[in-house]
C-alpha cells in the first residue's frame, strides 16, 4: 500500500498555520478593564504605616508604660522623666499629662511602686507623694483640678540611703498611681524605670 505523504505533509502544514494564526489572535486579545475600582497598595500600605506610627507614639509618650488593667476615671496619657536612668542623690523633674473624668481633690496622693524585675512580685521600694503639693501647686495651679485635659510637672529630690548599691544601674518595674482622699485608684500606669546608684 502507498501512502501519499506529500498529502499528508500539506495537510498537516495547513492544520498547523490554522492554530497559529488562533494562537496570534488570542495573544493580541485584551480582557474589557473592569468597571471596578482599582485597589490601591500604595495607599494602604501609607494608612498601615500612619496607624502603626501613632500607636508608637502613643507608646513612647508614656516611656515604656502601659495603663493598667480595669477601669480609671482619670487617664494617664504622657509620661516623661528626666535624668533618664533617674539618680540618687539628684533632682528629677517629671511632667505628667492625660484627662480627668473625675475631679482631683485636696489630699489625693500619687504612689510609685517599685518592684524587682527579676521578682515582679516582689516589692523593692515605695514612695508617696501629696499629688495636689508636688505636681498641680509646681505647676501653678490649685486643687480641686477640674474635669477634662490636664498637664503637670513636678521635681523634687531622689533621697540617697545608707543601704543603697553603689555604681550601679538598676531596672524596676514600677506601678503608678494616683489616690483620692478616699483610696480610691483614679490613674494607674505600670512601665519599667532604671535607677543610677551613684
Amino acid at each position: 500500500m502507498i501512502v501519499d505523504i506529500s498529502r499528508f505533509a500539506s495537510e498537516t502544514c495547513n492544520v498547523i498555520t490554522a492554530k497559529r494564526a488562533e494562537f496570534r489572535q488570542f495573544k493580541q486579545f485584551k480582557p474589557p478593564e473592569s468597571n471596578k475600582p482599582k485597589r490601591n497598595c500604595k495607599n494602604k500600605q501609607n494608612m498601615v504605616s500612619a496607624i502603626e506610627r501613632e500607636v508608637f507614639m502613643s507608646e513612647d509618650q508614656l516611656n515604656g508604660f502601659t495603663q493598667c488593667k480595669g477601669s480609671f476615671a482619670n487617664s494617664i496619657t504622657l509620661l516623661s522623666y528626666t535624668p533618664n536612668p533617674v539618680v540618687t542623690g539628684q533632682n528629677v523633674t517629671s511632667h505628667l499629662a492625660g484627662t480627668a473624668t473625675e475631679i482631683i481633690k485636696q489630699g489625693a496622693t500619687i504612689v510609685y511602686t517599685a518592684y524587682f524585675k527579676d521578682e515582679p512580685t516582689k516589692e523593692a521600694f515605695q514612695h508617696k507623694q501629696d499629688f495636689c503639693e508636688v505636681y498641680v501647686k509646681q505647676s501653678g495651679s490649685e486643687c480641686p483640678v477640674k474635669k477634662g485635659d490636664y498637664s503637670f510637672t513636678a521635681s523634687w529630690l531622689v533621697e540617697k540611703h545608707p543601704d543603697e548599691p553603689k555604681n550601679l544601674v538598676v531596672e524596676y518595674y514600677f506601678n503608678i498611681s494616683v489616690f483620692d482622699s478616699d483610696g480610691k485608684s483614679l490613674s494607674c500606669i505600670n512601665g519599667p524605670t532604671k535607677i543610677s546608684y551613684s
